[in-house]
């Protein structure tokens, strides 16, 4: 399996690190950006070649995940973009999984495993090459 470049969003900077660490880990990410916000999410997303994969909080403080999730959708049409929060699924606005995000897991579930079977499970993107 080709290593997958790994964009993460989250407003705090412990979330952020202890992801890395765990994803890195695993050998099968690399990490090639992390942001606290929307404008360094774009930023971050505008490498060459650009992430195959965006882990998005879904609450950054002052500002909105779900939104962040739909403007990289629009710049990055491939990119499989995976909501992550604390709350519950029932809990995301209904058009969330639809204008933006391919998928949503839980922090609690947030694993290397839990990652790359969310992946493969969406049609039609092309980070995870085999």
């Amino acid at each position: 399996m080709a290593v997958i470049r790994t964009l993460i969003v989250d407003d705090q900077a412990i979330v952020r690190s202890t992801l890395r660490a765990v994803l890195e880990q695993d050998g099968r990410f690399d990490i090639v950006g992390e942001a606290a916000e929307p404008a360094g999410a774009i930023r971050g997303s505008a490498i060459e070649p650009a992430p195959g994969l965006a882990l998005v909080d879904v609450h950054l403080e002052e500002h909105d995940g779900i939104a962040l999730a739909r403007e990289l959708r629009r710049r990055h049409p491939a990119m499989v973009i995976v909501l992550v929060s604390t709350i519950d699924v029932a809990d995301l606005p209904r058009d969330a999984l639809v204008d933006g995000a391919d998928a949503f897991v839980s922090k609690g579930q947030l694993t290397p495993e839990r990652i790359v079977e969310v992946i493969r499970a969406v049609p039609g993107r092309g980070c995870l090459a085999s």
